[in-house]
């Protein structure tokens, strides 16, 4: 990631402490995107000005660390962030604050799913089961996902149909997603027989 732009929303000469403070910064990449991260020294952010000293760290948005606030270890630690792994670092703390709690979930399942779908200190019998059982979990996950975002649909509906046909029209369409779930796991299990037979 190429940085183009860095703007210090901070008047860094009247900081009166360098080395406890806290701003945002404006970061324009080179395809036109502005990030926003907030940049905070280590002591800052050990302990905040408006919390009571605590034997942990409480949660915080994710922040790029300084050791002290001037204009040149802010633009060398957000370039640093740009550079890494195409600037993942300084995306995620752009983002972090900003992924709800269904896109967080989502991330979760996918993570657990991946990592637990094969496990290489067993037999492939055992991770037939295992695999078996997590695509059991995740179908089941799945369909309540789906009759929970179709009776929000179907409560935020300005379409005037009666109650009965509703009800008909919420069947078919959870029909059709079992019967795609179905497809999807014998899908799943056809590609993990492969992978186990190999």
């Amino acid at each position: 990631m190429q940085i183009t732009n860095i703007d210090i929303k901070a008047d860094l000469e009247s900081i009166v402490d360098i080395e406890n403070a806290w701003c945002d910064v404006l970061i324009t990449s080179d395809d036109g995107r502005t990030y926003i991260v907030q940049v905070i020294t280590y002591k800052n952010f050990l302990v905040p000005e408006d919390e009571d000293p605590i034997n942990f760290l409480s949660p915080r948005a994710p922040s790029i660390l300084v050791k002290e606030f001037s204009t040149e270890t802010i633009e060398a630690a957000i370039k640093y962030y740009a550079e890494e792994d195409d600037g993942y670092w300084l995306k995620f703390c752009h983002m972090g604050t900003e992924i709800d709690d269904k896109t967080l979930n989502v991330l979760t399942d996918r993570w657990f799913v991946k990592n637990n779908l094969i496990d290489f200190t067993t037999t492939n019998e055992s991770n037939l089961m295992v695999e078996t059982e997590s695509l059991s979990t995740l179908k089941a996950k799945l369909k309540s996902e789906v009759k929970e975002e179709l009776l929000i649909e179907i409560e935020n509906s300005t379409l005037e149909f009666s109650k009965d046909f509703s009800l008909k029209v919420t069947k078919k369409y959870l029909d059709f997603s079992k019967v795609l779930i179905g497809i999807t796991t014998l899908l799943l299990a056809s590609q993990i027989l492969a992978i186990v037979s190999k």
